[in-house]
């Protein structure tokens, strides 16, 4: 059995933070989302697959930054390539550089539906702005859904992020399980006439738990469920995407929605995303 880590400067550092920020850590990362005393609160460095936290301790890191990290730490063609735009050109101005066409022209040859697309800098943007153009379409406001969406307010209280956020936020978001399209089915037949958008995330990818691939017909019958409704479907591949295919679960899948939000491993920890999808 290996000798008990050493975390002094961790715990130090979380007692200072305490004084400074609520809850001392944002989000997911947060201690108390781990074994007490046991799991490094501070990283201090990274490089490739591994990460050293404040103590000098070396991990592997298996959760890739929680998702982002799909080329490694510091990958320097990625990281030359900001440093040259931000050296030479510089990257926050009044209007919009060429850059911007490159990437569009790229997402387009690699991503099924995409025919256009707008950036943004968080994978919640990217499905909260999907949601927001579906309803805007349709001109219609229910949203069936599947799965975690961001943390805006119209999908973060059916994971338990409620204070804050009025209740009447989801009267018009309904939730299923993935995999059960039957759900989907009595969904359509009780509110069909109001649903704009059915959202999902093309493979189940649960935090914590084993990642559900779609049973057979489940995703064509999604489609052909939206389709038939007038309603627009939505994939949520912040995760998948760049991950299973460089054209996401989509190309990998073979069923093509109509929009779909990036995001994630689409700048390698860098704050980007984008929401695709035809020009219709």
């Amino acid at each position: 059995m290996s000798n008990k880590l050493t975390l002094n400067n961790s715990f130090k550092l979380y007692d200072e933070a305490l004084k400074l920020i609520p809850g001392a850590i944002l989000g997911i990362r947060r201690p108390y989302n781990f074994v007490e005393g046991e799991y490094p609160i501070f990283f201090e460095s990274a490089k490739g697959g591994k990460v050293i936290d404040v103590d000098g301790n070396e991990y592997i890191d298996m959760l890739c930054a929680y998702g982002p990290i799909i080329l490694g730490h510091r990958e320097e063609e990625v990281d030359n390539a900001v440093i040259d735009q931000i050296h030479n050109k510089g990257f926050c101005m009044s209007l919009t550089q060429q850059i911007q066409n490159r990437l569009a022209k790229k997402l387009r040859e690699l991503i099924p539906c995409c025919e256009k697309m707008v950036f943004m800098k968080l994978g919640s943007d990217a499905t909260t702005a999907a949601v927001r153009v579906a309803r805007a379409y349709t001109k219609r406001i229910k949203i069936l859904h599947c799965g975690y969406h961001g943390w805006h307010n119209w999908s973060s209280e059916v994971h338990g992020i409620k204070a804050g956020i009025p209740d009447k936020l989801y009267e018009d978001i309904y939730g299923f399980e993935y995999n059960d399209l039957n759900q989907v089915e009595n969904l359509i037949k009780q509110i069909g006439d109001d649903v704009a958008a059915i959202i999902i995330t093309p493979i189940n990818t649960p935090g914590g738990r084993e990642i559900e691939m779609p049973k057979e017909g489940y995703l064509e019958g999604i489609r052909e469920l939206a389709t038939d409704n007038g309603s627009v479907l939505i994939y949520d591949e912040i995760r998948t995407g760049f991950r299973v295919d460089m054209g996401g679960a989509q190309k990998k899948l073979g069923v093509i929605p109509d929009l779909s939000a990036f995001g994630k491993a689409m700048g390698n920890g860098y704050p980007i995303s984008a929401l695709v999808g035809k020009t219709e």
